[in-house]
């Protein structure tokens, strides 16, 4: 989000990106409200002790659907992706359409 607004008083967004996380080894997981669509408000990793060994603490704060924590050994950025305005990989919509 970058500070400018729009001619509709919104945010301009840039730079949208799609980032597949792979949380492994897991030590804890309480995830609740998981539906058709679910929007973070914010996703927050912390490296902490858990059980007198290092571990990442993630917390999900939802802005809709999907909230919840949990807490594993390793966190792996598995894919990076840019992506349009409406969260679709970047070029998708445009291959699917010159298919048909």
């Amino acid at each position: 989000m970058t500070s400018k607004v729009d001619d509709r008083g919104y945010y301009v967004l840039e730079k949208n990106t799609i980032v597949r996380l792979v949380f492994e080894r897991l030590l804890a997981c309480e995830l609740s409200d998981f539906n058709h669509q679910n929007v973070l408000f914010g996703l927050e990793i912390e490296e902490q002790e858990v059980e007198g060994q290092r571990a990442f603490c993630i917390t999900i704060d939802s802005s809709y659907g999907l909230s919840g924590s949990l807490a594993c050994r390793r966190v792996v950025v598995a894919d990076v992706r840019p992506a349009d305005a409406d969260g679709c990989p970047a070029g998708l919509a445009d291959a699917d359409s010159a298919r048909q």
